[in-house]
């Protein structure tokens, strides 16, 4: 449901149109965000956060990198990927590692434990998508991808 916006003088009806649509659709990925982290509490029981899960699959899927190049890829604080490392130092999921390229930079790699958890968090994750909605198509599944990337590069960009 987008919010109407009323016309004004000097603006085209169909652009009031598209900016409804635009309105409309940035409210569903909100909506659509915390109805996925609702039911990735309901499907997770491994005490993890969806932080600590992420950083589990952005080293999983990317390698080795250090806090502030997770920070970039992540699109948060510097200061915030490191809080989460911290605590997942703690808990045994991830280590540091010399880095070669920068001294006080240190080099984040999953452990043993953490690809263990990685994995089995993936394997959850695959359980709990598989029968969601049979109805959609994989074609308008990765349309709607395409989509919601394109938006996303459009405003980090910005």
């Amino acid at each position: 449901m987008a919010v109407i916006v009323k016309p004004r003088h000097g603006i085209k009806k169909d652009t009031l149109e598209r900016t409804d649509a635009m309105i409309g659709l940035a409210q569903e990925v909100y909506r659509l965000y915390y109805a996925f982290k609702a039911a990735e509490k309901r499907a997770y029981k491994d005490g993890l956060n969806d932080s600590m899960r992420e950083l589990l699959f952005l080293l999983m899927e990317k390698g080795h990198h250090t806090v502030p190049a997770l920070a970039r890829i992540r699109g948060v604080s510097r200061q915030r990927m490191q809080s989460v490392a911290d605590a997942m130092i703690q808990l045994g999921f991830l280590e540091k590692a010399p880095n070669p390229a920068h001294r006080k930079s240190a080099i984040l790699q999953l452990t043993k434990k953490g690809r263990g958890a990685a994995s089995r968090s993936l394997r959850t994750e695959r359980r709990f998508f598989q029968n969601m909605m049979p109805w959609i198509s994989e074609r308008k599944l990765v349309s709607a991808r395409s989509l919601l990337a394109e938006l996303r590069e459009t405003l980090e960009r910005r």
